[in-house]
């Protein structure tokens, strides 16, 4: 404190010789500036913290609690909500509308989720959602090669948002109806997807490219695109069957639900 007095009581003598005020005045001033000094060097230095700690982008969104099943219309989200839902396998058809609801996943874990149309039309009211998600369930049909096109663009859309990034929800690609004879690798699929993917980031690139506004760049310059490199969020995958996951035997693979142990392992982690 001595020292802090001295330096004040310098600080002060100089204010009186240049300003001509007394030096019980100048030394009050003294007081004052390095109180607002100090409280600036703190206010930096908090920020500072801030933004490092969340990686640079500003404040990152709360984790939420909802569990988000996304992807174009047919590959089977749907039959995944009933089957969480009520533990049977009804005849289902794409919705209109989402379907919400807390349900009790396999694993015994409660969660609530949300069943999202994938019509295009819909595609900014499920961004709303991503300001209370969890996780994403992207599920595409492994037997229909062209939904692939459209599962890219959804993707791409959806990697480039900005309420997406904020959030960084981890994401689980299921690739569904794996019991059917016709089913495409899971390999071949995400080599499809990358392909166009890439095609999308390229030709949106020259679109944009001289404008004002910075796009969201996806992926890293001068590297073609991998999904599960690339990704802005920790992007897994799964091979499933909504149709039969439940029907088979203690040994059999399709007794385990695969997408509802990677839901509670991601919604219990901290």
């Amino acid at each position: 404190m001595t020292i802090i007095s001295s330096w004040l009581s310098e600080v002060g003598h100089s204010l009186s010789r240049t300003t001509g005020l007394s030096d019980d005045l100048s030394y009050w001033l003294a007081i004052v500036a390095s109180a607002l000094v100090l409280a600036a060097l703190l206010f930096a230095s908090l920020y500072v913290l801030g933004f490092w700690s969340s990686g640079g982008n500003g404040s990152k969104g709360k984790r939420g609690k909802l569990v988000m099943l996304m992807g174009p219309c047919g590959g089977g989200k749907t039959a995944m909500f009933s089957w969480w839902k009520s533990r049977n396998h009804p005849e289902t058809v794409s919705s209109i509308r989402p379907n919400r609801e807390v349900v009790t996943l396999p694993t015994g874990k409660q969660a609530e989720v949300v069943d999202f149309p994938g019509h295009r039309r819909l595609k900014f009211e499920s961004y709303e959602l991503l300001r209370n998600c969890a996780c994403i369930c992207y599920v595409l049909d492994s037997t229909d090669r062209a939904m692939v096109k459209e599962a890219a663009e959804s993707l791409y859309d959806l990697f480039t948002n900005q309420l997406f990034l904020k959030q960084l929800p981890p994401m689980l690609l299921v690739m569904n109806k794996q019991d059917k004879p016709t089913h495409r690798t899971t390999r071949r699929i995400l080599g499809d997807l990358n392909k166009e993917i890439e095609r999308l980031r390229t030709s949106r690139g020259q679109v944009l490219e001289g404008d004002d506004e910075v796009d969201n760049f996806l992926g890293v310059e001068g590297e073609a695109f991998d999904i599960e490199q690339h990704a802005p969020v920790p992007v897994e995958v799964a091979e499933y069957s909504a149709a039969t996951v439940g029907k088979g035997t203690t040994e059999d693979a399709d007794v385990v639900d695969v997408v509802a142990d990677w839901v509670t392992a991601i919604t219990v982690a901290p």
